[in-house]
């Protein structure tokens, strides 16, 4: 689920393929849409100014909605060894050489998290996979940035939420949760080492606000953590 920044709607994805938007005012179904996979992550721009709901597919596309005109368009599609883009710009098939010399090619390309980051004027799409990839794309066209790929002792991101600074964290299967700063894995084209790391029982959720993560694990305790920002 995901909320509308003008706090009007909310935006749900269901197992069944469903997609409904929902009046917060009236709780009445303003708009649905049945999709060919499940919706397994959604992401909504951090300012109301970006006309656009992300939605991340269990199939690894990647789609736009509009809640204005309830359109809705491919930002990527996943095919069997690429993406590709309704853009003439993507380059993702030639950047993702290097991911596919690492992952196994039977894993599902299915998505578990996106994010939305500001990066001065232009809009960027944090996705995680089920292949243990976390790809920075432009959420204008598509374009993949690049590409951090997991070994294989890790499971896939989770939950990849925004922290101050320009950093998100992702909490890894393997009891684990990495903080990235995506402007030095851009900047100075990183392999994408977590710039922290810290180990709990296995993740079952977790929440970020301001300065603070919370971390619910499989043996029922919740941990807040604070950091410190520079």
């Amino acid at each position: 689920m995901c909320l509308d920044p003008n706090g009007e709607s909310i935006y749900v994805g269901y197992y069944d393929h469903y997609f409904g938007e929902y009046n917060l005012q009236t709780s009445l179904l303003v708009h649905k849409n049945t999709f060919s996979s499940r919706i397994a992550a959604l992401a909504v721009a951090p300012s109301p100014e970006v006309p656009f709901i992300f939605l991340g597919l269990f199939n690894g596309d990647i789609l736009r909605y509009n809640p204005g005109t309830h359109a809705i368009g491919f930002l990527c599609r996943h095919t069997t060894d690429c993406y590709q883009s309704d853009f003439a710009s993507d380059k993702t098939k030639n950047c993702l050489k290097q991911q596919a010399q690492t992952s196994d090619s039977s894993e599902s390309a299915g998505i578990t998290s996106l994010c939305l980051v500001q990066s001065g004027t232009s809009l960027l799409l944090i996705v995680a996979g089920l292949d243990r990839s976390i790809s920075i794309r432009s959420a204008s066209d598509g374009t993949l940035v690049c590409c951090i790929q997991s070994s294989v002792q890790k499971g896939p991101p989770q939950d990849i939420s925004c922290l101050p600074k320009g950093s998100f964290f992702s909490s890894y299967s393997d009891r684990s949760i990495r903080i990235y700063n995506w402007k030095v894995i851009i900047e100075a084209d990183a392999t994408g080492s977590s710039e922290l790391t810290f180990h709990v029982h296995k993740i079952s959720s977790s929440c970020v606000m301001q300065r603070y993560i919370a971390v619910g694990d499989s043996e029922g305790a919740v941990r807040v953590y604070r950091f410190q920002v520079r």
